[in-house]
Order: structure tokens, then C-alpha cells, then sequence
């Protein structure tokens, strides 16, 4: 392949839906190998297209080297660096973080040359029928027994899904009251890497990112990955400063500001009922030991203890979007 002749495959950590593999060369050369799950996301095809689209508008992302789609693998340029903490990005790395989601919303190639991401949110109700989902999955998993000892008592301790059914209803009945709740039209969407922050780009030695992980990307409503940026599970240790020097700079440069403040004042509190639910839904037998498998280094005792502090942190804070502007 290309002249490289591969000497040794190292397993790297991180990966938990893929697995990734540095590649040294007899020539001491590296490549990054990726076995992607097969779980009919598309994870190969959204991410190989996207590098390639990408990496020709001058993105920062990894090269596209070659890809097997029947074997459903890939292999890419190795990106040296590491993926910083969310407490340890600074206001410049917040920068780059804005202007890659924004420059990215200036990309407009043809609709048909990609999908639309994983989880595409086109209307405000979709924010809605996720939480819905995740209830109905926290009760059916409750209901069958098919949780840990420790997660159940702390689930029903707190009423869980009562209390979150209660918030949904009365949120629901502002979203369906919004002018804006109608689905968006193909040209209001924009290209998103959906899972977004600095747990998903690597920092070299000079401070330079490069944006990776890119197989949940694609189409979906600009609103979508700001909201989830700043509820997400990742960067839930970002300071309140940071998550609003995000905001700001993004509502400065983007051509989308206006109706992304529209909507995302409505689906803010929604979406972060829906991460609670999602963390919930986490220490699921079945979920918990897939987790735990492909992340020996963490005990089950561990895992568990640190989900139910982030829900009760979540649970305790109820902040609301006028904290952040």
C-alpha cells in the first residue's frame, strides 16, 4: 500500500464502538488503523467522507489512506497528540472549537454527498421523542430487573422517570406553543460532527488541534450540536466561563445565530433531560459490562458511583440557558 510496509500494530485506548490500531512501518512511518462496529450507522462512510471533504477545504481532520468498506476498515494519518480534559481547554482552544463548527456551516456541498448525522434533530419535537425513547428504555430495563443492585435503589430513591416525565410535559407544552417549532427545510441544516469537544480532538505538542471521530457526521439542524456541546457528558467539568466564551463567540461569527438562539432557548432544558435519561440508561446491565469491556482500566464500583454523581450534579444544578448568556 503506497510503498508502506507495516512492522507492527500497537492497540490504542479510547475506541469504544471501533477499534484503533497504530501502524509503525519497517520504515518507521506511522498510520492510524480503524476497525469499525458494524452497527448500521454508516460509521465507516460518514467518517472516511467526511476527512476527505475536509481535508480538501484545509480542516484540520485526519487523511484518508485507503478504506476497505466490505471489511469495513480504514486506515488514516496518526495524529500525535492527546485530547484534553474539559477543565483544562483554554479560551484559544474555545476559538478553535468555534471556528471549526462555524466554518463549517459555510460548507455547502451537495446535499446527496452526505447523510444526515446519527441522531439528526430536524423539528424540536425530535429532542422530545429522544427523551421519550429513554424513558421507555429506563422502564422497560427497570421493570425486567436489568440493572445493577446500586444504580436501581439510586433510580427509584430519587423517582427518576417520574421526575423526568414531569419536567417533559410541562416543556413540552412551551415547545409545541413556539414559532419555531416547525422541522427545518434541507437548506436551513448544516454539516455537523454531532459528537462534539475536546474529547474528540487531539492536541500536539505546540497546542494545535486536529478534530477527529468524525463517524456520526452529516446533515442536522445548526441548534443541534450546540446544545449537546454544552450538555455533554464531556465537557460537563468546563467551566461556566468557557461554556460561555463558546457561546458568544459562536452567536459573533456564525451566519446562523439567530435562529440557533431561537430554538436553542427552547430544547436547551429538554436536551439536558435527555443526557440525565441517557446516563441512566448507561448503567444498564448489558450497556454497563460493554462499557466495562472495552474499558478494563475502570472498575464496575468506579463507573457506577461517577454516573449517579454526574445525574445528582445535573439533578442539583438546574440551570437554565440564562446562566450561560
Amino acid at each position: 500500500m503506497l510503498g508502506f510496509k507495516p512492522f507492527k500494530f500497537i492497540r490504542q485506548m479510547g475506541g469504544m464502538n471501533n477499534h484503533l490500531y497504530k501502524i509503525v512501518g519497517e520504515d518507521n512511518r506511522t498510520l492510524l488503523l480503524k476497525i469499525y462496529v458494524n452497527d448500521g450507522h454508516s460509521r465507516l462512510e460518514r467518517e472516511s467522507r467526511a476527512c476527505k471533504y475536509l481535508t480538501k477545504k484545509l480542516f484540520p481532520v485526519p487523511k484518508v489512506i485507503f478504506i476497505d468498506s466490505k471489511r469495513y476498515f480504514g486506515i488514516f494519518s496518526f495524529i500525535k497528540g492527546r485530547p484534553k480534559k474539559a477543565e483544562n481547554v483554554n479560551k484559544n482552544d474555545i476559538s478553535v472549537m468555534v471556528d471549526f463548527i462555524t466554518n463549517l456551516e459555510s460548507c455547502r456541498p451537495r446535499y446527496k454527498s452526505f447523510l444526515k448525522t446519527t441522531t439528526p434533530y430536524l423539528s424540536l419535537s425530535d429532542y422530545v421523542n429522544y427523551l421519550d425513547e429513554r424513558l421507555k428504555s429506563l422502564r422497560v430495563s427497570l421493570e425486567a430487573g436489568d440493572y445493577d443492585n446500586q444504580a436501581r435503589t439510586f433510580i427509584e430513591d430519587v423517582s427518576l422517570v417520574e421526575y423526568l416525565e414531569a419536567r417533559r410535559d410541562k416543556l413540552t407544552q412551551d415547545i409545541n406553543k413556539s414559532k419555531c417549532s416547525k422541522k427545518l427545510e434541507v437548506n436551513k441544516l448544516v454539516l455537523s460532527p454531532l459528537d462534539f469537544g475536546p474529547h474528540n480532538m487531539l492536541f500536539n505538542k505546540k497546542g494545535e488541534a486536529t478534530f477527529i471521530d468524525l463517524e456520526k457526521f452529516g446533515w442536522d439542524d445548526p441548534t443541534h450540536v450546540i446544545v449537546s456541546f454544552i450538555n455533554h457528558i464531556q465537557t460537563s467539568k468546563m467551566s461556566l466561563e468557557n461554556k460561555k466564551l463558546f457561546l458568544r463567540l459562536y452567536f459573533e461569527k456564525s451566519n446562523y445565530s439567530k435562529s440557533v438562539f431561537e430554538r436553542l432557548t427552547k430544547i436547551y432544558q429538554i436536551d439536558e433531560l435527555g443526557w440525565i435519561a441517557f446516563l441512566a440508561c448507561t448503567m444498564v446491565t448489558e450497556k454497563l459490562q460493554h462499557y466495562l469491556d472495552t474499558q478494563p482500566h475502570i472498575s464496575k464500583d468506579n463507573y457506577i458511583n461517577g454516573q449517579i454523581r454526574e445525574i445528582k450534579k445535573r439533578l442539583e444544578d438546574k440551570q437554565d440557558l440564562s446562566s450561560l448568556m
